[in-house]
């Protein structure tokens, strides 16, 4: 049997699913030194104009990577301990960013399904069993009589 292999929430596996993000911001300031140089700009302020455009992508690839971590993190953690009875979306706090909320949705939306299935099943066990019964006693009146 194929053991499951979980895909953890890191600041690696981030940058990774970042990757197209990178190469685009990497190009733009590449561009940007190249347009600053063709301008004659002083070498200073080319460093210090790359500088500015790096750190508002590590800025923002740091605000975006601690937006999601606290979700990922508590939904690998109520994954892993997942009692029985229990739904991931009552352990995991609705989440502030788009994909969270489309992944919370998405998670509320099977157990929704889920609990209507359970529901439709224990009223067909509850009928199933008043059936039994008046079957039951259907069958031991005539019995009953015939002694």
């Amino acid at each position: 049997m194929n053991e499951f292999r979980r895909t953890r929430f890191s600041p690696s596996a981030f940058i990774r699913g970042k990757a197209l993000f990178l190469a685009g911001s990497t190009l733009f300031i590449v561009l940007l030194t190249l347009v600053l140089i063709v301008l004659e700009a002083s070498t200073g302020g080319i460093i210090f104009i790359d500088l500015i455009a790096v750190m508002g992508v590590a800025g923002y690839l740091i605000l975006q990577y601690v937006r999601r971590a606290s979700f990922w993190h508590q939904v690998e953690e109520a994954t892993t301990n997942l009692e029985q009875g229990a739904h991931v979306v009552d352990l995991v706090d609705s989440p502030s960013f788009l994909e969270g909320r489309l992944a919370y949705e998405a998670m509320l939306a099977i157990v929704q399904a889920d609990n209507q299935e359970i529901t439709e099943l224990k009223s067909n066990a509850r009928e199933n069993a008043e059936y039994i019964e008046l079957w039951v006693h259907e069958v031991k009146t005539p019995l009953s009589a015939a002694k």
